[in-house]
């Protein structure tokens, strides 16, 4: 098998694969100190798990993972019971600037590596045309000239370079540096998942650096045709203070009936600023489960409670020169300074979503000091409407009455940019074409809505203060919670069914093309999450089967939809219409 295509063949393995199993014994036999490597723990599974995904989605020829395999001769003798791992010596990188000619790129260098399976080692060797050995043995797969290698225990070595197989050692006893250099969660993860892909970070730093540097370029050409310059300070930033304490990045991927879970996982330096960050314990859910229950589109919640983290987040320059700065570096300070800790729901709005689809937002910080919260915000956002001259901050005290509480109002009026359409600001805001709405404060925190509602306000302190209401009782939120990392110090659950509740008859309007599909009442959420953990730091994102199959309804009957559309005769056009006489017609 080529070298070129290790990678593109485990992304597919990757792709496909399937349910939770033990980190396979084969990493006992996995050479520690290598760049990257990859594992697949049995092949077997991994189609069982690709035919399930192929019923979900109803493409079951689109997830079948021997399709790649089965283009190479020998492949067949593998043991499909068995595992699959890929050795990475050398990540590759871009070409060299050519001297030649200026400003070209030579060929970029691949990676380099070995393949590690279960085989009969003489069945395979002889069936790719080579002889086996005690030793390396050439073979040819689609004419292109590898080499074997025997190891104990039933294994074959596969490179397209001799002295890569000469060089790794495939001896017993690796799983213990395994273990050290991924850490407690990362190996906890790689324990529950059937695909993990180990990335030594320092390693693989100078692929990392020239990543950052192209995507540098890139925000710069972005930012030059829009007339703004580049925040390249915040990536300077991340690299200074995330990526120089990481140690591993660990990704896994896990296909249980409950769905797919997606996990990447940061290992940090011991006793390094990020490491103690990522030792942390989140109380992200005991925030967004004091929201008010409803259908929404997003849910979600932060734990500010570590002022390390808070300084540290403090620390992200931003970009002084961008429109609206002053406005984000005022409510950044009421975030960071002001607050230990927030949550917000964007509710569906039941006039659709040409009504606003952020006007029935509810959120809440956590403060000791609300009153000094409020005068804070006041000042500071008025202050900085002014300074970035986009609009006015105008507070009306007493604009309601809440149950007896009376309730602050507030405007930002947004001078109109000819770049942005009023549509754009009515789908987003309402008629009232910006961002309004209530403010109060409440024992603990402070109360806010993005849209004058007295029903969602009082909604949201009734769930706040007493507890009535609440997303605590939601159960399709608390199904896809159940899969997310715990100790969470943020988390978001998207909406899928709020959602698709308001694109689809929007979507049918604009295009005449009704939608035939049921979504379920009961349809989970989207979870998306981090989570520290023993010095290091796991985000985590987990999609539902339940939304994997109606996501592929939806799509089924936008096909229908559109098919018919196209099969609709032409209306047969009036006497008066076939032939123009010239003459008046009255």
């Amino acid at each position: 098998m080529n070298c070129r295509m290790l990678l593109p063949t485990t992304l597919l393995l990757a792709l496909a694969s399937g349910s939770a199993l033990a980190l396979p014994p084969i990493m006992d036999r996995v050479p520690a100190g290598n760049p990257a490597v990859i594992v697949v723990p049995n092949l077997e599974q991994l189609g069982t798990d690709a035919g399930k995904v192929g019923a979900w989605t109803g493409t079951p020829e689109a997830t079948d993972p021997y399709m790649l395999l089965n283009q190479f001769p020998g492949m067949d003798k593998i043991d499909r019971k068995g595992p699959l791992a890929v050795v990475i010596t050398d990540l590759g990188g871009p070409g060299d600037k050519a001297t030649a000619k200026r400003g070209e790129l030579t060929e970029p260098r691949p990676p380099k590596g070995a393949l590690l399976f279960q085989a009969d080692y003489d069945a395979f060797v002889k069936t790719v045309g080579g002889k086996p050995t005690a030793g390396i043995d050439p073979v040819t797969i689609n004419d292109k000239e590898m080499f074997t290698k025997k190891i104990d225990g039933g294994l074959v070595a596969l490179s397209i370079e001799k002295g890569i197989l000469e060089t790794l050692s495939f001896a017993p006893g690796q799983l213990p540096a395994h273990t050290k250099a991924l850490g407690a969660r990362a190996s906890a993860v790689a324990d529950t998942s059937d695909l993990t892909i180990m990335v030594d970070v320092l390693k693989a730093r100078p692929l990392i650096d020239e990543g950052f540097k192209n995507m540098e370029e890139q925000i710069e050409d972005m930012a030059a045709m829009g007339g703004q310059e580049p925040n390249t300070a915040a990536v300077k930033w991340f690299m200074d203070n995330v990526l120089n304490d990481a140690t591993m990045a660990t990704f896994a991927l896990d296909l249980s009936d409950a769905g797919v879970g997606l996990h990447m996982i940061s290992t940090f330096k011991a006793d390094s600023p990020m490491s103690k960050i990522a030792s942390l314990k989140g109380v992200a859910p005991g925030l967004t489960a004091r929201l008010p229950m409803g259908p929404y589109l997003v849910a979600m919640g932060l734990d500010l409670s570590s002022p390390e983290l808070r300084k540290l987040l403090g620390q992200i320059p931003q970009n002084e020169t961008a429109p609206g700065a002053k406005v984000n570096a005022a409510s950044n300070k009421l975030m960071l300074e002001k607050t230990t800790g927030s949550a917000a729901v964007i509710g569906v709005n039941p006039g659709g979503a040409m009504a606003g689809v952020l006007s029935r937002t509810f959120s809440f910080s956590l403060t000791t000091e609300p009153n000094a919260y409020l005068d804070f915000m006041r000042t500071a956002m008025t202050e900085a409407y002014e300074q970035d001259k986009i609009g006015k901050a105008t507070f009306t005290p007493n604009a309601a009455d809440i149950d007896g509480t009376k309730v602050e109002s507030y405007t930002f009026k947004l001078t109109p940019d000819p770049d942005i359409p009023p549509q754009m600001m009515n789908i987003l805001f309402g008629m009232s074409g910006g961002p309004s709405g209530y403010i109060a404060p409440m024992e603990g925190a402070v109360a806010t809505t993005l849209g004058k509602s007295s029903e969602m306000m009082r909604a949201g302190m009734l769930a706040f203060s007493k507890g009535e209401g609440t997303f605590a009782k939601d159960k399709p939120m608390a199904s896809t919670a159940e899969l997310l990392p715990k100790d969470r110090l943020a988390e978001v659950f998207v909406g899928v069914k709020g959602i698709l509740d308001t694109a689809l008859p929007t979507v049918a309007m604009f295009t005449g093309m009704p939608l035939n599909v049921q979504i379920p009442d009961d349809l989970p959420p989207v979870g998306l999450a981090i989570a520290p953990a023993n010095g290091s730091m796991q985000a985590s994102i987990v999609i539902p089967a339940a939304v994997i199959k109606t996501g592929s309804s939806v799509a089924k009957a936008f096909r229908d939809a559109q098919e018919n559309q196209n099969e609709q005769p032409e209306e047969p056009m009036e006497p008066d219409q076939k032939r123009d006489s010239g003459k008046p017609k009255f």
